[in-house]
């Protein structure tokens, strides 16, 4: 997707375009995630399969956005996250409910709202984020 055909247009598509470009620019290929994680190709596929590792089709590419990972690793938790999201949601839908701070998730210490990937990271529970993903 080139963003050619947005310049100069300030619209909901265009952000739109703008964050799925920005996504993808730092998307992981298959074989970095695999070599991420130290799993072999068949485990990355077997992932993408039953969906608690979230893949882009690019041509006969897939893409694996940032937002699942954290340091070296998945966010914990996010797995079971992924599998409870709607299989219709936009790749920028995803990013944004999984990045953007929820008042339903609350950091105990000092009451500022998290995102859902925060609360992962921060030793919340995947099980306390189900309801809200799959009523997206």
């Amino acid at each position: 997707m080139t963003l050619e055909m947005y310049e100069g247009k300030d619209s909901a598509a265009t952000r739109t375009a703008e964050r799925y470009a920005a996504m993808m620019a730092l998307a992981l290929t298959e074989d970095e995630v695999r070599k991420l994680l130290g799993v072999r190709p068949s485990r990355v596929r077997q992932r993408i399969a039953d969906r608690s590792l979230y893949a882009i089709s690019v041509g006969k590419e897939r893409r694996f956005p940032q937002m699942q990972f954290y340091e070296a690793d998945l966010v914990p938790g996010i797995g079971k996250v992924l599998q409870a999201l709607p299989e219709d949601l936009h790749p920028v839908e995803v990013e944004s409910w999984l990045t953007s701070p929820s008042p339903d998730l609350l950091a105990s210490e000092d009451g500022e709202a998290l995102s859902p990937r925060e609360w992962l990271i921060s030793g919340g529970t995947a099980s306390s984020l189900l309801p809200m993903a799959r009523d997206l």
